[in-house]
This record gives structure tokens, sequence and C-alpha cells, in this order.
């Protein structure tokens, strides 16, 4: 399978509390089932955590203290952090290519260039906003998938470790 940019933990709520860095965020403390305490500061959880409760987050890999998703496993609820890539903002490569069809435009068409370069933007910008829509939904469930397959893997271990004599 090929490499994911997120990991998979399990364990217990240790401990909540309200991050006084980052306004509205919290910061969560999960026991692993070996035993080692993760720190983790995250968004507002969108579920009520208590201390005990079983959950599974997804950690961005690059940035170990990121929250992707995280379920409460003892209420059945989840929340989502996934950000949007900056989806409001042109990358580089967008704005080449923009101003490549400008040129273009504008050495083609002359004046009659505003208005189709105006409606080129347009258009250009709609797709771009479907296509980061699309590819956050994708990642989405891609997450929601990882997460629900190694919690039963997971969660299957610790009851035949737990039931062994």
């Amino acid at each position: 399978m090929h490499e994911t940019k997120c990991r998979i933990v399990h364990g217990w709520v240790e401990d909540i509390e309200a991050d006084p860095a980052a306004a509205g965020g919290c910061r969560l403390l999960v026991k692993q089932e070996e035993g080692w305490l993760l720190e983790i500061a995250m968004g507002p959880p969108g579920c009520p955590l208590k201390l005990g409760d079983e959950v599974s987050l997804a950690v961005d890999r690059a940035r170990p203290t990121r929250v992707l998703s995280i379920v409460d496993h003892s209420t059945g609820e989840g929340a989502r952090f996934l950000c949007s890539d900056g989806g409001c903002w042109f990358t580089e490569m967008d704005l080449l290519i923009i101003a490549v069809v400008a040129a273009s435009f504008a050495a083609a068409l002359e004046w009659v260039a505003v208005p189709a370069f105006a409606a080129f933007v347009l258009v250009y910008v709609l797709l771009r906003q479907s296509r980061l829509k699309l590819r956050r939904q994708r990642e989405a469930a891609r997450i929601d998938y990882l997460l629900d397959k190694d919690y039963f893997l997971w969660r299957a271990a610790l009851d035949r470790k737990r039931d062994a004599p």
C-alpha cells in the first residue's frame, strides 16, 4: 500500500484543556495502550470529549502535533480538521497559466481580449475551486476509511490480548 500522509493513533483521553496559545483550541493528552502519553494541540473538538473516552486520531506525519480527524468511540461522534490547502489563493503555477493566457489573448485579440480574459479567469477560478473541493472530500473519505480499518484491527488485537490467559 502506498505511503499515507497521516498516522493513526488510538488511546484514551487522559486530559483535555483549553490552549491559551490558540483561540478556541485545546490541548488533548491521549494515553496509548503501551502507556505512552501523546500531547496534541487541535481546534475545538466537534464532539464532547470526556476523560477516559476511547478515541482514534489521524495525525499529520509532517506535523505530528496536528490532528486531521478525531473519532470518539465512546459516543460514536467525530470531527475533521482538514485544511483548505490555500484554496482561496493562487499558486505560482496558476499565476503562470493566467499570465500566459493573458499574453496570448492580448496578442491575438487586442481589445476584445479584456472581456475574453475576464471570462477565462472566472471559469478557471470556478474549476480550480471545484477541483480543490473534490480533493478535500476524497482526502476526508480516505482518512475516515483508514481510521475505521485501523481501529477495528487495533481493537481486535487488544481484545485478543485481554482474553488470552
